[in-house]
């Protein structure tokens, strides 16, 4: 565990060494994390317009895989909301590519944390502030990133959350530090990969610019990606400081088809066996060789298939997708099913889109055979599929259900403006030792309505959300309106 540790930091040490010298003149960051929503609508646009080549669903992304997506299009032929999509892609690929370093703040108030923090920028405290600088000189890129959060009642503390040092080597990217990460098409939920718990440090690498293979059967599948990440958890928990390994391999064998296999491994800590053969066990994790049911498991199992397709029908483009999720066996599914459909509003840019997603943590309930208490645990590693007492995964945690309807509307220059409703069946089974956000059963609904405004510096967010209920509160119906007010600033 401690070498993970002394890896992230060897890779950040170095990245400032190299930036600090002389040489090739300074540049922007080359990885764009997780978080933003406009820009990853952004992106699916243009992917459906025929941009943005290759699996698009996780992240880190690097930005030569936009930068050479886009440069395929013909801003002519596209429809309005594609031409101004391409627009603003660009001038964040300009800003963010431009020499010099690139400097940004974000300020987050709220009255309180959202019930379920998905794919956008959202404050995972009553307080969230934060600076970044990055910059990279030839191939190597640094992000330094910092913040604040604060709470009621409670101590505030620096977190480095953000920062990553990345290099390319040859065809691939590897990086270090703490970078907000992504697995799925999901956007309320990754399942094995989400961003509802604070980033994981260490390091990872992926292909940064997803190519077809050469062969007659390699080049059936497509533009492909492979991620690897390899963290440390922390301490405070039953077994300290196991080691979490994700992987993933996405691939597009047909146009605007998107596949995808994930797996996620929890194995080692204080007191556990870590030696090569438990490593090979985890790996493989097929029959007897991972679930054991006894002390002898080497670790703690987690995997998914996804898919997305993207096709255009008169003039709108509908995108359903899907991500089956496996704990441990294979007998243990649930689900998270989703549609997207974009559309023009207009010929001066202005699109809209609606949004709805269904997803179910409780295992096999999907196949109408429920099982309690199996989603994000283990009888072992008995701190859940968790980091800092959040799930990993999904943002409800296990045996819940979430339902979303979604619209938004964006005009050519980017203001953008939201209206949700959210059903959240949370801890259905009653558990209270579920790894979930209540300790008890609740069945809340949540309507949400927002706005981002573009400035000359960054934008402006403002959300108004109510909710019917609110978590750990049994036997009672406690209302509760919150607001949430932000900032973003590139320098």
């Amino acid at each position: 565990m401690r070498e993970v540790f002394r890896n992230v930091r060897a890779v950040l040490l170095l990245g400032v060494a190299l930036l600090a010298g002389g040489g090739a003149p300074l540049r922007a960051a080359p990885l764009t994390s997780a978080g933003d929503a406009g820009f990853r609508r952004d992106l699916e646009i243009l992917a459906a317009a025929g941009g943005v080549r290759g699996p698009l669903h996780a992240w880190p992304l690097d930005w030569d895989q936009v930068r050479l997506g886009i440069a395929s299009l013909d801003r002519a032929v596209l429809p309005p909301r594609s031409r101004a999509a391409l627009d603003r892609v660009r001038r964040r690929l300009d800003r963010e590519t431009a020499p010099g370093w690139h400097r940004g703040a974000r300020v987050d108030w709220t009255h309180h944390p959202a019930l379920a923090f998905d794919f956008g920028g959202r404050a995972r405290r009553d307080v969230d502030l934060g600076v970044s600088l990055a910059g990279h000189r030839g191939e190597l890129g640094l992000r330094l990133a910092g913040g604040f959060r604060g709470e009621e009642g409670r101590r505030g503390r620096f977190v480095p959350d953000g920062t990553v040092a990345s290099a390319a080597l040859g065809p691939w990217t590897v990086y270090g530090g703490w970078p907000e990460r992504w697995y799925g098409p999901g956007w309320d939920a990754g399942m094995v990969l989400s961003r509802d718990a604070r980033p994981v440090p260490g390091i990872g690498f992926f292909n940064r610019v997803p190519r077809r293979s050469e062969g007659k059967v390699l080049g059936l599948v497509g533009p492909w990606r492979v991620d690897g990440f390899l963290g440390v958890l922390e301490g405070d928990r039953p077994i300290s400081h196991p080691l979490l390994v994700h992987l993933r391999v996405a691939f597009v064998p047909f146009s605007k088809l998107e596949l995808g296999i994930n797996r996620g491994m929890m194995l080692c800590g204080e007191g556990r066996p870590c030696d090569p053969w438990i490593w090979l066990r985890s790996l493989v994790g097929l029959f007897d060789a991972d679930n054991t049911g006894t002390a002898r498991e080497p670790g703690n199992q987690v995997a998914s298939f996804e898919a997305r397709y993207a096709v255009n029908v008169a003039g709108l483009t509908a995108a359903p997708y899907s991500e089956v999720f496996i704990e441990d066996e294979v007998q243990d599914v649930s689900a998270l099913f989703g549609l997207v459909l974009d559309g023009d509003r207009g010929r001066k840019g202005d699109a809209w889109r609606l949004r709805a997603e269904y997803s179910d943590t409780m295992a096999n309930r999907i196949l109408g055979n429920p099982d309690q208490g199996i989603t994000y645990t283990h009888f072992i590693y008995t701190g859940g599929y968790t980091y800092r007492g959040r799930v990993i995964g999904h943002p409800l945690g296990g045996d819940s259900r979430l339902a979303t309807l979604e619209g938004v509307l964006t005009r050519a220059r980017g203001t953008t403006g939201w209206l949700r409703y959210r059903f959240a069946d949370v801890n259905t089974s009653g558990n209270a030792e579920m790894r979930t956000v209540s300790v008890n059963r609740e069945r809340i609904q949540v309507v949400e309505a927002g706005i981002s405004l573009p400035n000359r510096y960054g934008a402006t967010l403002g959300e108004l959300r109510y909710l019917s209920d609110r978590p750990n509160t049994p036997g009672k119906r406690s209302p509760m309106l919150e607001l949430e007010i932000g900032w973003r600033a590139a320098l």
